[in-house]
Order: C-alpha cells, then structure tokens, then sequence
C-alpha cells in the first residue's frame, strides 16, 4: 500500500473517531455535591443568583453528604441546604431567614402550574423516569380541588401503585404540599416518597426518598381478620418473668379494641406484607402492662415477634419472654427495623471543610450521574468500528492496487 493509500486510510478513521467523539453527551462528567447544589438552585429551583451574594458551598460529610450555602440580597437571605444518598440527593430546603421569598429569574405564576414545572424541571435535571408517572398525576389535579383542600382536610388520589396527597399546613392555604408515596396492592409504603413544599408558589423544600429498584416479594395473603385470629391464639399462651423472677400469664384479653395496621417490611432484600396487631387487655399486669403486640408476616401468617407493652414501655426487658422461652425485645428490634432505615436524616452540623464561590450560570451539571460512564463506553465504541473501518478500506485499497 503506497503512500497515498495509506493517507486515505487514516483520514477516514478519523474521520469516523470524530463522528462518534460528537455522540458522546455533554456535561457527562461526575459532579461534586457542590456543584449539584450549585446546578439545582439554577436549573431547577430558577433561583435569580445575579441578584445573590453567596457564602459557601460548606461541606460536610457526617451522617450524610451536605452542602450548604448562605445567599444574601437587599431584599433578604437565605440558607440553603442540600443532602446526599449515594449520590442522590435526597432532600433540598431554602430557609428564608428574613421571611422574605427568595427571588426567581421568572416570577411565579401559581401553585399548581409552578408544581407542575417544577418536576418537569427535575424530572430533566435527575432523568428520573420514576418521576413521570407522578407528573401525569398533577394532569388530575384542578384548581377548584385545591381551593376545597383546608389544613384538616388533605386530598387524596390513587393510580396504580401511586398515592399522591395534597396539604395545606395553614388556613391560607399559602403553604401546600404535594407528597406521592407507593403503594402496592392497596399497602402503602411511606418511607418511598418524593414530597415538595410550596410556599406562595415558590418552592421551598424536595423530599425524594424513592427507591426505584425496590423488589416487592409477595402479595397479602393473611387478611386482617385471620391476622387477629392468629394473634389472639398466640398471646394467650405467652408470658414475661418480671426482674424479680415472677411470671405474668393468663392473660384476659379484651374482644374490643383491636388495632391493626398493614406495612411493608424488608426480607431477604424485598418487601413483604407486615401486620402488627395491638391487643387490649381487660386489666393492667404487672410492669403496667396494658396491651400484647404481635407481628407477623401478612404472606405466611409467621410471628416474628410478641411483646407487652404498656404505659411506660415494655416490663423489664431483660425479663420479657416469647413461647419459645427467646428474649422478645431482641426479636422486636430486628423485626420492626423499617426497609427505609438507611434513609437520611437531619443532624447537628460539623465544622465546614471546603469554601468556594457559587456559580451563576446555567451549569451542564442538570445532566445525571448515570451518564458518567458513557464517554468511556463511547470510546471504546469509536475505537472497534474505527479498527474493523481501516481493515476494510485496506483491504479494498490492496485489490485495487493489484
């Protein structure tokens, strides 16, 4: 192959590099915690930042991964603060510490349509496909249903496997929020939710615990009436020994009041049907013993756990004892751990460990995390077609020279 063969070769590899190097998406790089917090405010809260001094990002990594930001204008300030779940965030809240709203690139129109921009905003922002399933819920939501909405007395919707519940937390209705929680066959689940916060239709705080690869293992197969049945077999053969040794039994158990409530717990990394049964008793026990509780699983009727309780809490809990003689308050503690135990939660700050400045322009950081692997697979992509593209025209180029 000449010269001039070899030329042609190589201008079409690059040729071809270069048209997948315009494939890779932009703004696919990994973003800190700063500036994720950075792009929210601008891309998704529409926050005016040129009208804002900033203080921060102060960072902090204890519980959960934190960044906060101190913004100041002559109309007020605000604190904004921003927590991380693996890399999600997890929850947003802008404090007005003037009491004065903060202030948007584009003034707000009303509560429902800024709602309803702000998750198609986030939506963008996350490419959360978990998300879209509760904008279309919003398409149900009327004017008028809102205006009917009071402090004490919510709306409430179903789709699917999606309960969307609406509040106003004053008599105004100038604060209202908008929470979805999952819901699977009739059970909700409240530790997934995604919940925002509205005050006069500016956003105020995001709540976004949603697990989308929560695994739901079973359906309900116990009904509540056999859950109370199995319930009332299994108390009236149990049993606590109290410090001094004595042990309380014979148990006389109130027909009514029975509570029950329906969750869902995690086993085996999957969520099942949880009953918990709280049965009365006719008289107060030793320890001021007033109720049984018994849990058990809402798909195969086992108990995993038996408890008495009253006033003060359970009697002595090293003396607290099941029908198989184990210690009760050991099994109720691993029973009754909720699947959303990992979520985060607020705590007291630490010492900030990294200052810098605020950026004001709109940030390709709106782009997800999921992307960030892409400009590798695309490379290697490029790579193999540009390999198997110079084979061939090499080939060819050798006929031809024959």
């Amino acid at each position: 192959m000449n010269t001039l063969n070899r030329i042609s070769v190589f201008v079409c590899a690059m040729i071809l590099v270069l048209t997948f190097v315009q494939m890779v998406p932009h703004g696919s790089a990994v973003l800190t915690p700063q500036e994720k917090t950075a792009a929210f405010l601008n891309d998704v809260v529409g926050l005016d930042m040129a009208r804002y001094s900033s203080s921060g990002p102060h960072y902090y990594t204890s519980p959960t991964e934190t960044v906060m930001y101190y913004l100041g204008s002559s109309e007020g300030d605000l604190r904004v603060e921003c927590e991380f779940w693996s890399g999600k965030i997890s929850w947003f809240k802008i404090y007005r510490l003037n009491h004065t709203l903060p202030i948007l690139a584009q003034p707000a129109n009303n509560t429902l349509e800024d709602v309803e921009a702000f998750l198609d905003r986030y939506q963008s922002f996350i490419q959360g496909s978990y998300l879209l399933p509760m904008r279309k819920m919003l398409n149900n939501v009327t004017h008028e249903m809102i205006d009917d909405i009071t402090e004490y007395k919510p709306l409430k919707l179903l789709e699917g496997e999606l309960q969307l519940q609406i509040i106003k937390y004053d008599n105004e209705g100038n604060k209202i929020g908008f929470w979805w929680t999952q819901c699977v066959s009739g059970i909700i689940i409240p530790e997934n939710d995604v919940g925002l916060v509205f005050d006069r239709g500016i956003f105020e705080m995001l709540g976004d615990h949603w697990d989308p690869d929560a695994k739901v293992g079973s359906d309900i197969k116990v009904s509540e009436e056999e859950a109370i049945r199995i319930a009332r077999e299994r108390a009236q053969n149990y049993s606590y020994t109290m410090g001094d040794n004595t042990i309380v039994s014979n148990f006389k158990i109130l027909d009514e009041p029975v509570f029950t409530e329906l969750t869902m717990m995690n086993r085996d990394g999957a969520l099942y049907p949880f009953w918990q049964i709280r049965l009365c008793l006719a008289e107060v026990y030793p320890g001021l013993v007033t109720e049984i509780r018994v849990s058990l699983w809402g798909d195969t009727g086992e108990i995993t756990s038996i408890q008495a309780v009253g006033s003060l809490g359970s009697p002595s809990s090293d003396g607290i004892t099941s029908l198989d003689g184990t210690n009760t308050a050991e099994q109720t503690d691993e029973a009754l751990s909720s699947p959303s135990a990992s979520q985060p939660t607020a705590s007291p700050r630490s010492e900030p460990q990294a200052t810098a400045s605020i950026s004001t322009e709109s940030s390709p950081s709106a782009q997800p995390d999921n992307n960030a692997g892409l400009p590798l697979i695309y490379v290697i992509v490029a790579t193999a077609v540009s390999v198997i593209a110079i084979s061939f025209i090499a080939v060819v180029l050798k006929r031809r020279s024959k």
